[in-house]
């Protein structure tokens, strides 16, 4: 999601509105108003609507998007590649991939997500040394050593992305059939 400047304080102020009053017109709590205004909430696209009006604002001089990077865009991504494919996925082509999880870089520190095939950087190793025509890559299509990735993923908390990357070339298999990357 991305991250949001809210200027709702100025803007309900500057409508002569306490949020109290503001709340009420929009049909919203009070406290829903302070998060707003403290940037600890997003709107739903219907209330930011009915905020503006009720303010007399255009809606895009209340909430902008900020110029930095969101949560979610600070995310690195791990995936296996045909060594064959290395070239076309450095290139930025779409190219077939097995994706093995991403880290979220996040407010309270890295978290990686695997996805239902690697459940650990163990088994993530086991794998790798078990398809040595396959390279493990970034979400660039740069090959990555996986004893560096594995060693980086070690001791983040962990949770579970289930059946795929969530981005890259979408071009991913599912895990019901990994024949195809046995060779």
């Amino acid at each position: 999601m991305a991250s949001f400047v809210c200027r709702l304080k100025e803007r309900r102020l500057a409508a002569g509105l306490t949020q109290e009053e503001l709340a009420d017109r929009v049909g919203v709590r009070r406290e829903t108003i302070g998060r707003l205004e403290a940037g600890r909430y997003n709107p739903s696209l219907r209330l930011a609507w009915d905020i503006a009006r009720a303010v007399e604002a255009p809606i895009e001089d209340i909430f902008l998007l900020d110029e930095r990077r969101s949560d979610m865009d600070q995310v690195r991504e791990y995936h296996f590649v045909r060594r064959e494919d290395l070239a076309h996925a450095a290139a930025g082509e779409a190219v077939r991939e097995l994706p093995f999880g991403r880290i979220e870089e996040t407010r309270r520190g890295p978290r990686f997500y695997f996805t239902n095939r690697f459940r650990s950087p163990e088994t993530m190793l086991d794998f790798a040394r078990a398809h040595p025509h396959l390279a493990l890559c970034n979400e660039r299509g740069e090959e990555c050593d996986p004893e560096t990735v594995a060693g980086e993923v070690r001791g983040m908390k962990i949770g579970f992305s289930g059946a795929g990357s969530r981005t890259g070339s979408a071009q991913g298999v599912s895990y019901s059939d990994l024949s195809e990357w046995e060779r």
